[in-house]
């Protein structure tokens, strides 16, 4: 019975087995997160993908994470919490139902901090800052795209104005 231990301990100790032990817990998790990075594109449901855009005043999209290092995934919750935080203050319940008034002075908050940022990286803006709201819906066998405006601010101390989506 000792004879047949160390072939055992040697077959378990050896380097192969933690590739064995990271493959069976991939196998096992399947779209779990951290074993797969992307679990919304391996099964996807009938709710939308959502993305957020950050564009130009031409409607051109910009590199957002060049200027600021700030993601345009960030951008967007940046946007929903600064959205949130002052629709509670108007006594509104749900940010998503916040008017446009509130929606531009949320993205107008947020557009000075990216230009705040900006600066610190020595970058430049655009003086014409758009968030667009994107959708991805799945139809048909195939995929949907819909962009819409949320709002708009001018940097640098110039006026806003919002768009409703």
């Amino acid at each position: 019975m000792t004879a047949a231990m160390p072939p055992l301990r040697s077959v378990l100790t050896h380097p192969i087995m933690a590739m064995v032990v990271v493959i069976a817990a991939c196998l096992l998790g399947r779209d779990s997160y951290p074993l797969n990075n992307f679990p919304m594109y391996a099964d996807p449901g009938p709710e939308p993908s959502v993305f957020t855009v950050v564009a130009d005043g031409a409607d051109q999209p910009i590199d957002i994470r060049r200027i600021t290092g700030e993601t345009s995934a960030k951008v967007g919750k940046k946007y929903v919490d600064a959205r949130n935080q002052i629709a509670r203050a108007a006594g509104i319940r749900e940010g998503a139902k916040a008017t446009p008034e509130i929606k531009q002075q949320a993205w107008q908050d947020v557009a000075g901090r990216l230009e705040r940022l900006a600066i610190r990286r020595k970058k430049m803006l655009p003086p014409v800052l758009r968030l667009k709201a994107g959708e991805i819906f799945q139809e048909n066998g195939g995929f949907r795209e819909v962009i819409s405006p949320v709002a708009e601010a001018r940097i640098g101390g110039g006026k806003a104005s919002t768009s409703q989506p």
